[in-house]
């Protein structure tokens, strides 16, 4: 098995060069826990890492129990992605940005 990193810069390669190629087989990945700790590595350097959610986390939550839940519920085919809270932002030209 090739290490996350290895495989997460083929697939960023790969989506570069193939811009109207689609991905079939991702889903996979998502059941390697090295891949979240990763994410929560990049995430965890963001100034914004601290501030609550719309479900009230931060990433202080973040664990090797909350990655076992994900992987398991991903696996079983239980996971339920929380809806996301969209936010428009009124610039000066009186135009909104996302």
């Amino acid at each position: 098995m090739q290490p996350s990193r290895t495989v997460l810069d083929r697939i960023m390669r790969n989506s570069r060069n193939n811009k109207e190629e689609i991905f079939t087989r991702l889903y996979r990945y998502m059941l390697r826990p090295d891949l979240y700790y990763l994410a929560y590595n990049k995430l965890y350097r963001n100034k914004g890492a601290s501030t609550k959610g719309v479900d009230d986390d931060t990433a202080d939550g973040f664990g090797e129990e909350k990655i076992n839940r994900i992987i398991q519920s991903l696996s079983d085919e239980t996971y339920i992605p929380k809806p996301v809270r969209r936010e428009y932002i009124k610039k000066r030209k009186g135009r909104y940005r996302e």
